[in-house]
């Protein structure tokens, strides 16, 4: 990686699609099972820092918060494209 490298929501997808890929792959339906338990526990954390960092600012626990304090940036602002189904987890 370079020093100007960007983890944006395109790294993002190809990062956790190719894990439930290889999960799915090698354990079946118990690699699913532990990919959607793993994908669950990170959104929980993920949440709770994004709500401490706004409480912490003194901003409500709201949509508008939630959005500026995102921990991926997108590479078009306001542009969402889809690049492939949702597994049905």
């Amino acid at each position: 990686m370079t020093e100007d490298f960007v983890f944006n929501e395109k790294v993002h997808a190809f990062l956790i699609g190719s894990f439930y890929q290889k999960m799915k792959e090698a354990e079946g339906p118990a690699g699913v099972e532990c990919f959607r338990k793993a994908v669950q526990k990170t959104a929980e954390q993920r949440g709770h820092r994004m709500a401490l960092r706004a409480m912490r600012d003194k901003k409500p626990l709201d949509y508008n918060t939630y959005m500026a304090y995102g921990e991926i940036y997108a590479t078009l602002p306001g542009k969402m494209e889809m690049a492939g189904e949702y597994p049905g987890l």
